[in-house]
């Protein structure tokens, strides 16, 4: 779930990127713009970043970020996560994502979007048979980025913080993993015993997820079931891994839907916010499964360029002559072709 998450977080904030440098071709963006994009990105904090290193806040705040790893990589064109320890702003903990603006091709600054730790707390919510466990995410060094604290656990400071409770002969697999983001299970004592506890590395960043799943769950088992402790543990092993692993998929199968809605109507939501016009028209290519995207010069009814006509080959004409960007015509003629819709059409008969 986390990875999915920011993987969604990422691809939004490219999204705004690209919209905020189109739409600074042809207006003066300002706070007001920003706080637009905060209300309808689902990140808590927007910032705009000129190529100076001036951070540019939705209150009208202004601070000097040139010093930060993520502006020098964004100016450079590349995007990322990012982790900042103490804003600049208020000196809060904050996990970032960000991409180059683009105006004219050019680049003209980075746009970043933040999540805060209790946003990033909310996230990592996690119950395994009733029993909430306590997740974290981490990065290379084992700095805690953000945690979710579950009954009957302390806040960490970090990875290291836990190493006294994992089995002294697990130790160095579990620091060896953190380091080369790979993933392991290992044992530890909770308030009630012997538990278990794992690491993920995350997707597309540097970063791990920790969980420590509750004590109470293996009391609880060998409470039920009369016998030794260790056959217990193992039972309980087995049980955890085959259950998890549903568990996991099918929560992460149920997530992916839900967040792919609601990614896709924030999206509309703040196309609608940020430009008076349409930007651009999103086509999903029926043969690759892929979207191309063509650029709109304005919006428009289908009475307002048809012209009466509707066949298929001048309504196409017609759309590419008076909606869609010169630049983009020739390649948006091309990808609509009626040849390409038959065979599409007579593929899905046969399949019938």
């Amino acid at each position: 779930m986390p990875a999915m998450f920011f993987a969604d977080k990422q691809a939004a904030i490219t999204s705004i990127a690209y919209l905020y440098g189109e739409a600074a071709r042809t207006s003066q963006l300002g706070q007001e713009c920003l706080a637009a994009l905060e209300e309808n990105s689902g990140f808590d904090r927007i910032r705009f970043v000129n190529l100076e290193g001036e951070s540019f806040a939705s209150d009208g705040k202004i601070a000097d970020v040139a010093d930060r790893d993520y502006f020098t990589r964004g100016v450079q064109g590349e995007s990322g996560a990012a982790v900042i320890m103490q804003s600049h702003f208020d000196g809060t903990k904050l996990i970032g994502f960000y991409a180059p603006v683009r105006m004219n091709g050019e680049i003209c600054g980075v746009m970043i979007g933040f999540l805060e730790e209790e946003t990033v707390s909310d996230i990592l919510e996690t119950d395994v048979y009733g029993y909430p466990a306590f997740t974290m995410i981490v990065d290379q060094d084992g700095a805690s980025l953000g945690q979710y604290l579950a009954e009957g656990y302390e806040k960490a400071t970090g990875f290291s913080s836990l190493l006294p409770y994992i089995q002294e002969e697990e130790r160095k697999t579990t620091r060896e993993a953190l380091e080369a983001q790979t993933a392991v299970s290992f044992s530890f004592t909770g308030s009630h015993g012997l538990s278990a506890g794992n690491i993920q590395p995350i997707a597309g960043t540097d970063w791990s997820l920790v969980q420590l799943f509750s004590s109470k769950i293996t009391k609880q088992f060998v409470d039920e079931v009369n016998r030794d402790e260790w056959f217990a543990m193992l039972l309980f092993a087995l049980v955890l891994v085959a259950s998890g692993v549903q568990f996991i998929y099918f929560s992460r199968k149920k997530a992916a839907l839900e967040h792919h809605k609601e990614e896709r109507e924030r999206m509309i939501g703040l196309l609608q916010s940020v430009a008076d016009e349409y930007i651009c028209l999103i086509r999903v290519n029926l043969r690759t499964g892929k979207e191309e995207q063509f650029r709109l010069s304005r919006g428009g009814e289908l009475k307002d360029w048809a012209e009466g006509n509707y066949t298929y080959d001048h309504c196409i004409e017609s759309y590419a002559d008076h909606i869609v960007c010169e630049q983009d015509r020739s390649r948006f003629r091309h990808a609509t072709q009626l040849v390409f819709l038959r065979e599409i059409l007579e593929n899905r008969r046969i399949l019938s």
